[in-house]
């Protein structure tokens, strides 16, 4: 497997939720919208890492990733003076850089699959998305899917 090197950016939050909550009477409840984070940078070399870290993040609705790059507190002072603090991070556009990645996130909520039961066969129906809806050079690639 060929290996790269490439990171991703986990914000975390002590009480406030990021992830939205499917609940058992079909409502999606939405995330909180949390100002200030504890960011960290994890290096990734590998789609197997990177699953990895994704997995362990899966159960944590406290934590999320973004594709970004934190340019760090000086940089966070001059752009949102009211804002930044000392050892957290703001998820905001202004303090971070947009960087180019080894992995892409794509957030599928609408798809209807055809040929595949999401729930019997997953993998089928994220085949059938790759196929169907992103160009050849997706088809066949590995994936991590949630």
């Amino acid at each position: 497997m060929k290996r790269c090197n490439d990171s991703i950016w986990v914000l975390r939050h002590s009480t406030n939720k990021l992830t939205k909550t499917w609940n058992n009477d079909g409502t999606i409840s939405n995330y909180d919208d949390p100002k200030l984070f504890i960011g960290s940078e994890v290096n990734v070399s590998s789609i197997n890492e990177l699953s990895d870290i994704l997995s362990k993040m899966e159960n944590d609705s406290n934590a999320a990733i973004i594709r970004g790059k934190y340019k760090g507190y000086e940089h966070s002072l001059t752009v949102e003076p009211d804002d930044s603090k000392k050892n957290r991070v703001l998820r905001r556009k202004s303090v971070h850089d947009d960087v180019k990645h080894h992995w892409l996130l794509v957030d599928v909520d609408s798809y209807k699959p055809i040929n595949f039961e999401p729930l019997v066969d997953t993998v089928g129906a994220i085949n059938e998305f790759i196929l169907a809806c992103l160009p050849g050079c997706f088809h066949g690639v590995a994936y991590h899917w949630r």
